[in-house]
Parts: C-alpha cells; sequence; structure tokens
C-alpha cells in the first residue's frame, strides 16, 4: 500500500483467488487460513448460548406477561389530587431516586431502601406502600439487564408455600405475583 492506495492484482496475479470464500491463494501458494478460522470461530460464537443471548431470550418471552411500568415506576394522580406511587425495583432506573441514608445492600446486591418515584407530573414522590421502601436490582445491572434478569427468574418460576412464585437469576432471587382481576400481568420484585 503506498499513498493511501492498495494495490490489486493484475491479470496474470488474479489466477491466485481460490474458488472457496474466505480464502486467497497468493502467487506464493500461501493460504490466508487465519481470517478463515476467525470467521469459523465468530460463527460459532454467534451459534453458542451465553448468557447475554439467554437475557434476550427470557425479555422477548416475558414482556408482554411481566407488568415492567408498574415494577420499574407507578405514579399515578388521581382526580382529587392523591398519589399512588408504587413499584421502584429498578436501582438504574432514572424514574426513581433512593432516599439518602435509607439503603441496605445485601449479600445478593440486592438493595433495601426508601425511594421516590418519578411522577408524570414530573415530580418525584416517595413510595406510597411499604412506608416508601423498596427491593432493588442491585446497582451494577443496567436496566435492560435488571430486566433481562427478571425475565430469566419468571422463566425459571415455580410456586412457594407463602403463595406467589420465586425465580433466581444470578443469584438473586424474585418473588412474582400472578395475574388477577384487577392486576392484569405478572408482577415481582428482588428478594433481599
Amino acid at each position: 500500500m503506498a499513498g493511501g492506495t492498495i494495490a490489486l492484482p493484475n491479470a496474470s496475479q488474479r489466477s491466485g483467488l481460490s474458488g472457496s470464500i474466505g480464502k486467497y491463494v497468493s502467487p506464493r501458494g500461501d493460504v490466508f487460513a487465519a481470517e478463515s478460522a476467525a470467521l469459523r470461530r465468530i460463527g460459532e460464537g454467534n451459534r453458542a448460548p451465553s448468557h447475554w443471548s439467554e437475557l434476550r431470550r427470557a425479555y422477548q418471552q416475558a414482556r408482554h406477561e411481566i407488568d415492567f411500568e408498574h415494577i420499574e415506576a407507578d405514579v399515578v394522580i388521581g382526580a382529587n389530587g392523591k398519589v399512588k406511587a408504587h413499584g421502584g425495583h429498578f436501582a438504574s432506573s432514572g424514574k426513581l431516586e433512593l432516599v439518602s441514608g435509607t439503603e441496605r445492600v445485601g449479600q445478593n446486591g440486592v438493595i433495601l431502601g426508601q425511594v421516590k418515584l418519578l411522577g408524570p407530573d414530573g415530580n418525584s414522590y416517595l413510595k406510597t406502600n411499604n412506608d416508601g421502601f423498596s427491593t432493588l436490582t442491585p446497582e451494577s445491572w443496567s436496566l435492560a439487564r435488571a430486566k433481562g434478569e427478571m425475565s430469566r427468574a419468571w422463566v425459571n418460576r415455580y410456586p412457594v408455600p407463602e403463595g406467589g412464585f420465586q425465580g433466581t437469576a444470578s443469584g438473586v432471587d424474585f418473588q412474582f405475583f400472578a395475574p388477577g382481576k384487577k392486576i392484569p400481568l405478572w408482577r415481582g420484585f428482588p428478594v433481599p
């Protein structure tokens, strides 16, 4: 390569092109197998299951079944001005604020603390149930990962004697409640 241009083989050199894709045989007989092998490894890697592909698959399966909107931040302001603020279970959500000094982090990374949730009017409101306390996914998880991990736990859920269902993903247990007459989708939260 000279002066920013690439030298292409002339007619006498083109005989070195192999008929199979991904290989170039130079006039000297060298085979550029390294690139072919790398492409093969990439292709095999794309077929192998990975943690992230499993989360994506679980989320695709659960996204219409789990009430992620409620779980993230569900703030309703009634006609009388009364506020209902529920949810607040994803630590990385931009729709919540952890009240400083109230948080405790468990061994599995799950946070227990008071939260303020962003309302439709742009104001933040202290969660109105559980004395404002919520359990939140580990702070190190992005919102996408938190939803994926919750989905994975939901896909693998099982009934528990106390009622409801439980599932585990990446060392975090999640408690789930099935839909009912007033609640059309599954709801859940991480367990500290």
